[in-house]
């Protein structure tokens, strides 16, 4: 994906931060990217993010911190979708990736092209400020593939379906509107050569703070539902719950900058990251 949902870089990095976001229009919160919003017929949307994410502890099967040898990963996401007509928006998500770690005991310095994901969001249903929507995405298998990286990086052919909730309104505290909007979704992951399946529960709340600024609170959740097809401790049954925190700062009409981090704060058989990243977003 992995508070509010997994941004564009949405994995431990173990699912490419999940960024939703909007800006004021006519008095409305417009949410955007990967959020339960359609974008509109013939409109382009590319946010292109540079993520640093580094781990001295993982969380063991019992869901306590232990210390770990080297992980750093940095990522260059790109998170494009088309408008193919109303309701109906494309999406593309290639990657690349570079790691290196040790947390198998063996010093490993790896670099490739990340998954890539390619798949569609159809709106079913829209009533004033409320929507919903469906979303299927197709990952092609990355480049590494290793069992110290795989879970991190998702090696294999994943195939992701959501259930998407979005709404909005403005909120007035000391005499000062915030327009304001949410996005939660919930997911089914089907992934291919050995780690579990996974339910998916993410939630974003985006809050305009300023003219050109808007605050994203956001929480990314994972829950592996067994152990791997392999044995248990190959692909060994995951758990995280992440907070990101970040804000988006309007340049103009077409671009946008977007800085924030986020934390695992709690899991099961994976590390705990902390990461920093900075985006890019250009409408046209």
């Amino acid at each position: 994906m992995y508070w509010v949902v997994i941004g564009v870089g949405f994995p431990v990095q173990y699912c490419v931060p999940v960024l939703a976001a909007g800006f004021l229009l006519s008095g409305v919160m417009s949410p955007v990217y990967g959020a339960a919003w359609t974008q509109e017929k013939g409109k382009t949307q590319v946010i292109t993010s540079y993520t640093y994410d580094t781990a001295s502890a993982q969380f063991n099967d019992n869901g306590s911190l232990t210390p770990v040898g080297q992980f750093e990963k940095t990522n260059i996401d790109v998170y494009a979708q088309y408008g193919l007509k109303d309701g109906l928006t494309l999406i593309l998500s290639p990657g690349y990736e570079y790691i290196t770690s040790d947390l198998s005991g063996v010093p490993q310095t790896q670099q490739g092209l990340n998954h890539t994901g390619i798949g569609g969001r159809l709106r079913i249903w829209e009533k004033g400020r409320h929507i919903i929507s469906v979303e299927g995405t197709y990952y092609l298998p990355g480049e590494i593939t290793t069992t110290d990286t795989t879970v991190l990086s998702r090696g294999g052919g994943d195939i992701d379906g959501r259930l998407l909730y979005g709404g909005s309104r403005t909120f007035r505290f000391r005499k000062k509107d915030y327009p304001a909007f949410w996005d939660i979704q919930l997911g089914y992951r089907q992934r291919d050569g050995g780690p579990s399946h996974e339910v998916h529960g993410d939630v974003t709340l985006g809050v305009q703070t300023g003219k050109k600024t808007q605050v994203m609170l956001q929480n990314f959740n994972i829950l592996g539902l067994d152990a791997g097809s392999s044995a248990d401790a190959l692909w060994p049954q995951v758990q995280i719950h992440k907070v990101q925190a970040s804000s988006v700062y309007r340049l103009s009409d077409r671009f946008r900058l977007q800085a924030g981090g986020y934390r695992t704060l709690f899991g099961k058989n994976v590390v705990q990251e902390n990461a920093f990243f900075g985006a890019i977003w250009v409408d046209f």
